[in-house]
């Protein structure tokens, strides 16, 4: 259970740091 909740996270996270590069990267 702490593995997945641990892949989710980092799941999240590297969305979260890719859709921010995209924006930024738009510019």
């Amino acid at each position: 259970m702490e593995n997945w909740s641990l892949a989710m996270d980092f799941v999240i996270l590297w969305r979260t740091v890719f859709a921010v590069l995209r924006r930024e990267g738009a510019y």
